[in-house]
Formats: structure tokens, C-alpha cells, sequence
């Protein structure tokens, strides 16, 4: 049994030092390095067990270890018939061995080990031998199924731990090679094998839970401080404790320790930190469920919850498979979470898995409020900042069924009327609405599936209280529904268990993805943002739920230029995979209905297109979303009674849509352009589109309000489901992201930093299209700024105000005016030191845009290529590079001759010969040449002198070096000039050297000379 104390508060006592670093030396879901067992795994085979072994071709996972059973995090698909034993090693750091007073071995295990303390035998099961006896690598182990750990007292072996580092290492042995399953699963706890952890915390009080191997009192020290200075104690020994910690202060982080003693043994943890609840204001907090598989999911998952550091964690239940009970608490739940526990505070529902040995193991297990009419924690409620949780006992339908009259029914009917916050937010572990594998379940047997019973039962209850979202398990997946009746609801079950794949998608799915998640919330003010996140902390879906709007105001648009791909839709359900949501900005707010949610709006544009976007988008099959836009610069309505042709048409004007809306108006609106949105399908101008579930050929695209109903000139649309688009969803095709662009021109010419108006609401499934009607059921969400009246009676919007965004470089010279202002350049100049050079290209090539002369003027070279800086600006060349792409020829010489000194391949590369005469440019430009003409060669040219005199003259480049060569035959071989002129260091465009054949030794009547260029 568990002892809760309350104790006596005794302030200023003498806090105790420090005495411990870590309770797990050895924790669930570590790291371990493993050797295969198909050999011996050292040699001597004692080798492994040693800390000094090197361990470094062994391979790395993280534990438990098995095969068959698929609930260890490190999987040995290869070890059925192949080899019956896995050898494993843990290296860990003790700082000071004296502190630790108790040591506990915990392991499960299937079918047999033997556990070694740095090399010393600690522990053996199912194995045949006495303590420190070899066991051969292909021992066969006594039979023995995986149905939960066992806890072993090694505190004797305490004298083995040295300061510093240490290695447990166990080697684990099967019964034979076909042994139906394996299994390793091993922690090693100094002084507590639980805890110590929070729970039950609320805004002036919290529990302190820990557990020791042999009776002891039970103290916590704590206070605001990390010197403590406040104590409960309780003197009755017992194995678990649960103290409680009262009168502290709302919202304060206090500072605490446990301390615990019997046999002359004192045992003390580290100093942990925790906040107490909030009355009011801001929180974040997280929810999983469906987690105690021990896989190495649920490890990432429970990471996840660590750094994303939350107020509070919600757990929706099946907190343990296959079902709950003592022999698994820890390794499956309290180990997992354990770190995180320590400073946050878990709330747990019961799951259907937790039931299945009855409800003692969970209850012993987990301290949690008692405020419902029996006393107990099956269900309860609890405050957090502004929002109000009430955990709802619904494991399943055959037992615990929440009916109308029933005492959890009362409870839960007078706790959501009696509470004051603003949010409202119930958890169950069985889901109202789902897609998933229990979609079907009938466990009353009464021919109403499980979901139906309670969706009826609990959604009228939710919505008549207020009850803004409701989180679920049971289903191993994510799904998020559309509004019902007001209210949210998300499924995330997948925390760690076997994922399910979607059986039927439910009429309200929104999203449903198959992969392992938790759920991040965070409620501010009138806002709940709700983020789904991967077991890799990646957020793969959003929602936003508001309570209100907030006071009118004028949107800021930002300047931007979003994508709307033009390819047609390449993932068989109306989407193009890649495709993303790429607005920027200040998000607008809508206020969700009964059964839609906008989620955001953005405003976009750039000097041309106006955009609009809205992503988060919930609505159902029989509806479609009405956007509407007012242009200063165009005319507009305040109705829609004389819009189109008003008749059923859909071949002809179609867009039914907009013909028959005339129970809507606009107050303080004139939109000129009326948009029909939300189906992924519909990303065209479509006069006849139908949605899947709706009678009415309402249309999709962008149309002027107009009796025609006629087109908007170039405006394009893209409707998908998801961001990133990652494949399609069979049987949907709700939109849940829309991008609208619409050119300005279209708008009246529509210019930058003018103010436009919008707004939008959701059609539903009812229309009346008689002539004296023509209306159409509206929901109460809206985009706006006030909507008032719902459903097919008169309803009247108001827009919002959005002020475009300017051009934020209005001279166009590259820089933003902003940025202009630090520099000290003229926002209204493109060129303001009027040297030819735009100030945005100075700047980014490092010039000064303020200064006309020397190198940062317009003629300056400053990287002496031969170009100035004006022409490399027309260029389009670095002025600090005098090779700009880097094919070892200058700018200036690509440009003389016609090049592309932005081009290394081909033609205008270093090895393009253009003019085909065998020299490349490199070698061209090196010798002075003409890489476009094939007769600009570097050549000798002969002038006769004198019968035996002559000049030999040579095109060169200054400051290039040449070497005149001679033969006596054109064959050669050809020998170098020894003169004192070569070689010669060339000073002018053209070089000559003049050559008296009589003079030369030995004599010759006539010679062939060659010019050189000396690299």
C-alpha cells in the first residue's frame, strides 16, 4: 500500500548537503553498446564484463532489448534461430560512491541472465551455475515468459562502485534457438527505485512521491530558494511515500528534496525544481496517450515532452501494455517519464488497457485529485491559468458508460456549470469521433458503435457548457475533427503503441496521419493554439480555436511573394506533393461556428498581385467558404439579391454558389469580388463544381459580384490539404490551405499601402433555391470583424481593414528604406551620389554608395580586371573580383572580346577555343591573342634590313616575358637566343629584335626562328 503524509512543517530547518548526482545510474531507454551472442563475446570470456574492455566494435542501441514480444526499443529481428544470447554493456559515472546507501537491480527479462557490477556478479536468473561460474555463450536459460520486472536487492555489492566511471554488463540467454521470444530490459537505481516525482499539484500545494527498497520514514525539504529551509516529515515507515507540500504560493517555483532513513542508512536525492499551478493567465501543456509499449517510440516521444518543456502533461490513458499492473509501472510509465516528472506535474486518465487487471495497480501507482462523488481518482477535474480540465473515466463502453443520470454524469454536468475559466477542456481516453481501427466497436453489444454512444452523450454536454476541444486516445494515430456543435476534438493515441492505419475517414475528419505523436496546447488570452508533433519534435499539423476576436483594428499586409504553383496536381487527390503554405506575417484571427473553423488569414502583395491566404481551414463535405474583398478602387455591394442570375443553372452561369446567398449582407462593406473556396479539387475557375456532399453545384474559383458573375482577370487559386503536401488522402478533399492570387490591376488598379476590406464566411448543407428564397444556411465562424445572425435567416457581415504593404524599396535600387536610413542614402534616389551606380549595388559590393571618386566612383577599378565600376555594374560582374566565375580569365578580357564573364563552360570558358583556331582562351588570353579570330596569332613577322640584316617583330602584352628560339632547319631542333635581350620582359603592344645572320657562330647562310611565351 501507499502512504500519503501530510506531516508537520517545520520552517528553517538545516538542510542537508548535496549527496547524490543521479538516482538511475542506469535508466529504461539508455543506451547500451551489444554483441550478438553467435560466439563468445571476449577473449578470455570473463574480457567484456571489465570497465577497461574496449567495446568499440560492439554495436549501440538503446534498451530494452528483444524479438517476438514488439515492445523493446532495440528490435533483434535476427536472433530467432541463429543465436540464443545477447551480451550488453553500460558504462555510467558515480561521483561519490558513499552516498549511494540502497542499490536495486531491476530487470525484466525473458528468459534468463547473469548481471556483472564492474566485472563482479551481481545477479543471475534461470541460468545453471554458482555466483561468478561462466556461462557459455550458447547456454540455454530455464523458461521463463516476460510478464514484468523484478526488483533485486544488490545493495551488498554497493562496495563495488567507484568514483568515476563504472559498466554494468549483463548477458542474457534465451531457453533455445526457437524460444518463442527474448527479452532484456535492465535498470540499476541507487537509493530510491521510484522517483521521487510531483503530482497532484495545484495552485498552493503538491505531492512528492518516492519509493525505497526497505521500509523508511519519509522528508522533503524544500523551499523557494535552493537553500530549502522548509521540512515535512513523517516518521511511520513505509516502502512508498506521498507527501504533500502545503501552503505555497500560486505560480512559484520552489526548490526541494527527499531524504529517507531506516537501518542507520540515510538516503538523500539530488535537489529538484517544480512551479505550482497558476490561478489565472497564460499556459502550455501537453497530452499523449496510448504509450507503455517500451518501444523506442514512446522514448522519443517522451523526449519530446522533456524539451518542450510544458506547464503540465495530460495522459489520456493505456498508460501500459498489454495491461497495467506493478511488475510494469516502472520500466513502461514511471522510469520513461520519471526525469520529467520530477519538475512537472502528469495527469492520467484510465485507458481500457489499465482496467484489464483491475484498477488497484493504477490507482497505487498514481497520486491525482479525488473531487469527484466517490472519492476516487478515476475521474476528476483541475484548474490551470485560464483553463479548466476535467478528466472523464470512459475506458470503455461494456463498463464505466457515461449515461445521462449516472453519478459521473452528475459530476461531470456540475463541475463544467460551476466553473469560471474561460477554456474548457475534457480528456477521454475512448474518442467520440473517429477513423480508425475501433471505428467499428461494439463492446455493449447493442448495435450502436462505441463512438456513436458517447459522441451523443458527451457532445451535447461539451457544447451546452462550453466546452471548446475534447483529447482522446484509443486510436494509435492523430486525427483532428471539424466542429461540432462548437466543439473540437483531436485523437492523439500515438505515444508509443502499435500505430493503426485509418479504416473509414469520419465525415468530420479534418487530418488523420498514421505516425506516432503527442499534442503541444497553448492557451493566451482568447487563443488556443494546438500543435501536433512527430516523435522527432517536428510539428506536422496545427489548429487554432478562439474564444473571441479581438477589438477591431487595421491588418498590416506583409510584402511578399507567395508561390502558387502552376503544374497540375500530380498526387491523385487534387494536390501537387511538395507544395507548401508560404505566407508571411501577422496573422488574422476568425472566430470558429458550429461546425467550421477558418483558422488564419494572411495578406500578402507585392507591386503587382494581391494575395490571400488562409490556412488551418476546418469545414465539412457539404460545405464551401465564401471570401469577399472590397477595393477602394472599385465599385461593390451590400447584398448579394441582385448578383448573378438567380437561377439553378449550372451549365449555364453557373456558380450557384453566389446566385443563391441572398440572406447575406455586408455593414460597413462593399465587396466588388466574391470568392468560392474549400475543395483541394477545385484549384481552377470552376462555374459547375459540386463538394462531395452538398446538392449544389456552388462553383469554385474568383468572380466579380457582378450580375454576370463574370471572371476576375488572371486571378489564380490553390486549395490543398496539407503543408508540405505529402501525398493524398483517400475520401477527402477538404481544403485546409488556401492561396488566392488576384493582380492589382484587376482590383482598379489597386496600388500598394492603400486599405482594403475583407471577410468571409461557411456555407452549410441547407439552400432553398425558390425565387422568393434563395438563401443559404451560414454558420456563426466568420472572418470579419462582426457577424451577426446564423443559419438561413438574414445574416450580416462586417469586414476587416487590411492596409497593404509599400514598396519597401520604392526607389527600386535595392535596398529597403530602412535599410537606407542606416546608410545614409536617399530612400526617394535609387543613385544617390548620382554616379551611375545604383546605391543597393554599391552596397552589396562592399562601395560606398555616398562617395563619386576613387575606387567606389563610377570609375573605379578597384579589383583592376580592366572594367570600371559602371561596367561591371552593366555587367553584371563583380567589381571586387576581377574573375568573376572564376575560369582564370579577367572580366575585362571576357568582355573586350565578347565573352561571358559570368560563364565557365563552353565557349566562354577557360578551355572554349570560339574561333577554332586550337588555342584555347586561356592560352589567348596568356599570349596576348584575339580569341575570336583565328588569324591574331602570336607570330613572327620579317622586315629585311640589309641582305643579311633583319627585324623580327612580335605582337606581345606588357609586362609578359618572351624568349626568341632558332634552328637551323624547320624540323629543329630549336635552341634559345642566348642574347642578353632574352628573356626578354616585353614593354610595349608590339616587341622587335633585329638579327645579322653574318654575325652569328657558326655562320649561317639562313636560320628559322620562333617566338616563346614563358609561362
Amino acid at each position: 500500500m501507499r502512504w500519503r503524509c501530510l506531516g508537520a512543517l517545520v520552517l528553517a530547518a538545516a538542510a542537508l548537503p548535496l549527496l547524490a548526482d543521479e538516482v538511475a545510474l542506469v535508466r529504461v531507454g539508455e543506451n547500451w553498446r551489444y554483441f550478438k551472442g553467435t560466439n563468445e563475446a571476449s577473449v578470455p570470456v570473463t574480457a567484456w564484463r571489465a570497465i577497461g574492455f574496449d567495446e568499440a566494435t560492439w554495436l549501440t542501441g538503446q534498451s530494452g532489448f528483444g524479438y517476438s514480444h514488439g515492445d523493446d526499443a532495440t528490435l533483434l529481428t535476427d536472433m530467432y534461430l541463429r543465436y540464443t544470447s545477447l551480451f550488453v554493456r553500460k558504462k555510467f559515472v558515480v561521483a561519490d560512491p558513499n552516498v549511494v546507501k540502497w542499490l536495486v537491480f531491476r530487470i525484466d527479462y525473458d528468459d534468463g541472465f547473469v548481471a556483472y557490477l564492474n566485472g563482479t556478479e551481481i545477479a543471475r536468473r534461470g541460468l545453471a551455475g554458482e555466483a561468478g561460474t561462466p556461462v557459455l555463450f550458447d547456454a540455454a536459460a530455464a523458461s521463463r515468459p516476460t510478464f514484468g520486472a523484478e526488483e533485486i536487492d544488490v545493495t551488498g555489492f554497493t562496495n563495488l562502485l567507484v568514483a568515476g566511471e563504472n559498466v554494468l554488463a549483463i548477458q542474457g540467454h534465451t531457453s533455445s534457438l526457437t524460444a518463442p521470444g527474448f527479452s532484456l530490459v535492465p535498470e540499476l537505481l541507487a537509493n530510491f527505485q521510484r522517483g521521487p516525482f510531483i503530482q497532484n499539484t495545484t495552485t498552493h500545494s503538491t505531492e512528492v512521491i518516492w519509493r525505497t527498497p526497505v521500509p523508511a520514514d519519509a522528508v522533503v525539504e524544500y523551499g523557494p530558494t535552493a537553500a530549502l529551509g522548509s521540512i515535512v516529515a513523517d516518521p511511520q515507515p513505509t516502502i512508498t511515500h506521498a507527501v504533500r507540500l502545503p501552503d505555497l504560493e500560486p505560480d512559484t517555483v520552489y526548490f526541494y528534496r527527499v531524504r529517507s532513513a531506516a537501518g542507520g542508512q540515510t538516503a538523500v536525492s539530488p535537489v529538484e525544481t517544480f512551479r505550482t499551478l497558476k490561478v489565472h493567465g497564460p499556459l502550455t501543456f501537453m497530452f499523449l496517450a496510448d504509450t507503455g509499449l517500451g518501444t523506442l517510440a514512446q522514448y522519443n516521444i517522451a523526449a519530446v515532452l522533456r524539451t518542450s518543456a510544458p506547464d503540465l502533461v495530460l495522459h489520456g490513458g493505456d498508460v501500459i501494455y498489454p495491461y497495467f499492473w506493478e511488475p510494469l509501472a516502472d520500466t513502461k510509465c514511471l522510469s520513461v517519464y520519471g526525469p520529467h516528472m520530477r519538475s512537472t506535474p502528469y495527469f492520467f486518465a484510465v485507458g481500457n488497457h489499465d482496467l484489464y487487471v483491475g484498477d488497484s495497480y493504477w490507482l497505487d501507482a498514481f497520486h491525482l485529485p479525488t473531487n469527484n462523488v466517490t472519492g476516487t481518482e478515476h475521474y476528476y477535474s483541475f484548474d490551470h491559468g485560464d483553463a479548466h480540465f476535467a478528466m472523464v473515466l470512459q475506458p470503455f463502453m461494456y463498463q464505466y458508460k457515461l449515461t445521462p443520470g449516472d453519478g459521473q454524469y452528475a459530476w461531470l454536468v456540475n463541475d463544467l456549470a460551476a466553473t469560471t475559466k474561460p477554456w474548457k477542456i475534457i480528456v477521454t481516453h475512448l474518442p467520440p469521433q473517429s477513423s480508425s481501427l475501433h471505428r467499428r466497436d461494439d463492446t455493449d453489444v447493442n448495435r450502436l458503435t462505441d463512438r456513436t454512444e458517447l459522441k451523443d452523450v458527451l457532445l451535447p454536454v461539451a457544447s451546452r457548457y462550453g466546452v471548446q476541444l475534447i483529447l482522446s486516445g484509443h486510436e494509435h494515430m492523430y486525427e483532428r475533427f471539424n466542429p461540432t456543435n462548437g466543439v473540437h476534438t483531436v485523437v492523439s493515441g500515438g505515444g508509443g503503441g502499435v500505430l493503426y492505419g485509418v479504416s473509414e475517414l469520419d465525415v468530420a475528419d479534418a487530418q488523420a496521419w498514421v505516425r506516432y505523436n503527442c499534442v503541444r496546447v497553448r492557451i493566451d488570452g482568447d487563443a488556443l493554439q494546438l500543435e501536433a508533433l512527430s516523435e522527432t519534435g517536428q510539428v506536422f499539423d496545427s489548429a487554432t480555436i478562439r474564444r473571441a476576436l479581438p477589438p477591431p483594428k487595421v491588418y498590416q499586409a506583409s510584402w511578399h511573394s507567395p508561390v502558387l504553383e502552376s503544374k497540375p496536381p500530380d498526387d491523385g487527390d487534387g494536390n501537387i506533393n511538395g507544395e507548401v503554405f508560404d505566407f508571411v506575417g501577422e496573422p488574422i484571427p476568425t472566430l470558429p461556428g458550429e461546425f467550421s473553423n477558418l483558422g488564419q488569414a494572411y495578406v500578402n502583395n507585392d507591386a503587382r498581385t494581391l494575395y490571400l491566404g488562409l490556412e488551418q481551414v476546418m469545414i465539412y463535405g457539404d460545405n464551401n467558404i465564401f471570401l469577399f474583398l472590397e477595393s477602394p478602387r472599385q465599385p461593390g455591394v451590400t447584398n448579394l439579391v441582385a448578383v448573378g442570375d438567380g437561377l439553378f443553372d449550372p451549365d449555364g452561369e453557373g456558380a450557384e454558389g453566389l446566385d443563391f446567398l441572398a440572406n447575406l449582407s455586408f455593414t460597413n462593406f462593399a465587396p466588388g469580388v466574391g470568392c468560392i473556396l474549400g475543395d483541394e479539387f477545385g484549384d481552377y475557375q470552376y462555374r459547375n463544381f459540386a463538394r462531395p456532399a452538398l446538392a449544389l453545384n456552388i462553383g469554385q474559383g474568383v468572380f466579380r459580384l457582378d450580375h454576370g458573375l463574370s471572371d476576375v482577370p488572371g486571378a489564380r487559386l490553390q486549395q490543398f490539404n496539407r503543408s508540405p503536401q505529402m501525398g493524398g488522402v483517400f475520401g477527402e478533399q477538404n481544403a485546409n490551405f488556401i492561396e488566392i492570387a488576384i493582380p492589382l490591376v484587376a482590383l482598379g488598379d489597386l496600388r500598394p499601402g492603400e486599405q482594403i476590406k475583407l471577410g468571409a464566411v461557411v456555407g452549410g448543407s441547407g439552400f432553398d433555391t425558390r425565387a422568393m428564397k434563395q438563401t443559404r444556411l451560414l454558420d456563426r465562424g466568420f472572418l470579419g470583424n462582426a457577424l451577426h445572425g446564423a443559419g438561413q435567416g438574414e445574416v450580416a457581415l462586417e469586414g476587416l481593414s487590411v492596409q497593404l504593404a509599400s514598396d519597401p524599396d520604392a526607389d527600386g535600387d535595392g535596398l529597403t528604406s530602412e535599410q537606407e536610413q542606416s546608410l545614409g542614402t536617399d530612400p526617394a534616389k535609387p543613385d544617390t551620389d548620382g554616379d551611375g551606380l545604383l546605391d543597393g549595388w554599391e552596397f552589396a559590393h562592399g562601395l560606398n554608395p555616398l562617395a563619386t571618386e576613387g575606387n567606389d566612383g563610377r570609375e573605379g577599378d578597384a579589383d583592376n580586371d580592366g572594367l570600371t565600376n559602371l561596367a561591371e555594374a552593366t555587367a553584371g560582374t563583380d567589381p571586387r573580383l576581377a574573375d568573376t566565375d572564376g575560369d582564370a580569365l579577367t572580366d575585362g578580357w571576357e568582355i573586350r572580346y565578347a565573352l561571358d564573364p559570368r560563364v565557365i563552360l563552353g565557349a566562354h570558358g577557360a578551355d572554349g577555343d570560339p574561333d577554332g583556331d586550337g588555342f584555347t582562351n586561356a592560352q589567348e588570353q596568356l599570349a596576348g591573342t584575339d580569341p575570336r579570330d583565328a588569324g591574331s596569332l602570336l607570330k613572327l613577322t620579317v622586315t629585311a634590313l640589309a641582305p643579311s640584316k633583319h627585324r623580327l617583330t612580335w605582337q606581345a602584352v606588357i609586362g609578359h616575358e618572351y624568349q626568341l628560339e632558332y634552328a637551323e632547319s624547320s624540323a629543329g631542333p630549336f635552341r634559345e637566343v642566348t642574347d642578353a635581350s632574352f628573356p626578354r620582359l616585353a614593354a610595349s603592344a608590339e616587341e622587335s629584335f633585329e638579327i645579322d645572320l653574318s654575325a652569328v657562330n657558326p655562320p649561317s647562310p639562313s636560320r628559322f626562328y620562333r617566338i616563346r611565351l614563358v609561362p
